[in-house]
């Protein structure tokens, strides 16, 4: 074979010059068949679909790879745990809905479906929408991945370890294991003193006095929750929370900021994307911190995932624990960036990439609060979904807030006629947008900028 771009390609095709009879092809077709349905077959033979009855939880391994299917099947048993295999998309979407799973390990680059896709249709669907999902892929799309929801992310090849910790991150959570709470804080009184009480409470301390040690123990341990100062020896508390969201592939726990340093409005700004509350060491702060700490031990016992919310010391901050935000956007770094400081406040994210599938969302949770809505998307931009969520009418009054890069003059008259309420041109100003979602969740006069 040649090919030449913009002239075409030669091909070779050798042909038998005596016609096969009916017992060679016959035996051709044979052979074929078995080869096609190879894959298919070693993937699934070995795993423990016969084992599993309605309601054990189990972990799905979407793979087309049979070796790698193998092997992560092995780690799983060694984790005490059991397993089903599938080898494309649509099959194992299937299986998620005929019986839930407690986790998916979920390759990208699958036949028909692709993993990303898959990703979509676990989150759109009620029943699956919060089965924790670790991308496993030689596909190097981690922030595309973890922008989807996903709980991880591993680049193959990848070692033993890297698959043990990715099955160990969706393992279902025993309720009698105590939550492990890591201090990092270089004042040994202070710790001390948290550790004691924290212990009473059936949690698990671990304690260390740097950045650098509590990299190590991160790596060693399941931490559920980390205390952490920010004026460390080897490191600012602010870089280390950053170092720990740019691990590639891995969520971080959940932080809770405990610290006796002024923070400046820049330095607030940037925790609030990264931690979950921030308590000064100041009058009772001791027991905001136990308070906080003892509410995530209590969603992950009961299995649930630890929600990110408000830091605790602005004066009047915008808390949206129980409120849902469909983000719309079809550049996945915008709808990261979004989805981190709308989670900071507490909120449930769902996110799309096109107008269609912001409506499939939106009629597959009509509970939704509020909708940021890009406008430039292809296929269907945002103009056109806006209208057509319009003529619902259960989205009659949905909150719409419009997005736009091109900040156009008539952008914001066009926006608004066709049915958003307001409108951001980018990059968001997160302060803009905390200012318009406060506005309109809670009835007050927004000006869209």
């Amino acid at each position: 074979m040649s090919s030449t771009p913009g002239q075409g390609s030669r091909f070779i095709c050798y042909l038998p010059v005596e016609p096969l009879g009916e017992s060679k092809l016959a035996e051709l077709e044979s052979a074929t068949a078995a080869h096609a349905s190879f894959r298919s077959t070693t993937a699934t033979a070995a795993d423990d679909r016969a084992m599993i009855s309605s309601g054990d939880p189990y972990l799905l391994i979407v793979e087309d790879d049979p070796v790698f299917a193998e092997v992560t099947g092995d780690v799983i048993h060694s984790q005490g745990l059991k397993y089903i295999a599938a080898t494309d998309g649509k099959s194992a979407l299937a299986l998620a809905r005929e019986r839930k799973p407690s986790g998916v390990i979920l390759d990208v680059r699958l036949p028909g479906t692709d993993g990303f896709e898959v990703m979509k249709s676990l989150r759109s669907d009620p029943e699956t929408s919060d089965v924790p999902v670790h991308f496993v892929s030689a596909l190097e799309a981690g922030e595309q991945g973890m922008a989807l929801g996903a709980v991880g992310y591993l680049t193959k090849p990848a070692s033993r370890n890297d698959i043990v910790r990715a099955v160990q991150s969706l393992a279902p959570k025993t309720p009698h294991r105590p939550c492990r709470v890591l201090i990092v804080e270089d004042d040994a009184a202070i710790s001390e003193s948290l550790a004691k009480r924290l212990s009473g409470d059936d949690l698990e301390v671990v304690r260390v006095t740097s950045a650098g040690a509590a990299l190590e123990a991160i790596e060693q341990h399941e931490i559920g929750c980390i205390v952490l100062d920010l004026s460390l020896p080897d490191m600012d508390g602010l870089d280390l929370v950053r170092k720990l969201h740019e691990r590639q592939g891995r969520r971080p726990p959940p932080v809770i900021v405990y610290t006796g340093r002024p923070l400046s409005k820049a330095e607030t700004q940037r925790l609030e994307a990264y931690s979950e509350a921030i308590v000064l060491k100041d009058g009772p702060s001791t027991e905001r911190v136990l308070d906080e700490v003892r509410l995530f031990a209590r969603r992950l016992k009961a299995g649930l995932p630890a929600t990110r919310r408000a830091p605790v010391q602005q004066p009047t901050p915008l808390r949206l624990e129980g409120k849902t935000l469909l983000v719309v956007d079809d550049d996945m770094r915008t709808i990261y960036a979004l989805s981190a400081i709308l989670r900071s406040k507490g909120a449930d994210v769902l996110m799309a990439d096109t107008g269609k599938v912001a409506l499939d969302m939106l009629d597959g949770h009509p509970d939704v609060d509020i909708v940021p809505m890009d406008i430039m998307m292809p296929e269907m931009d945002g103009y056109e979904a806006i209208r057509r969520i319009r003529e619902d009418e259960r989205f009659r009054t949905l909150p719409i807030i419009a997005l736009t890069a091109k900040a156009m003059k008539g952008d914001r008259e066009k926006c608004l006629e066709s049915g958003a309420n307001d409108y951001l041109s980018k990059p968001i100003d997160p302060e803009a947008l905390t200012t318009l979602l406060q506005a309109r969740l809670t009835g007050a006069p927004a000006h869209g900028g």
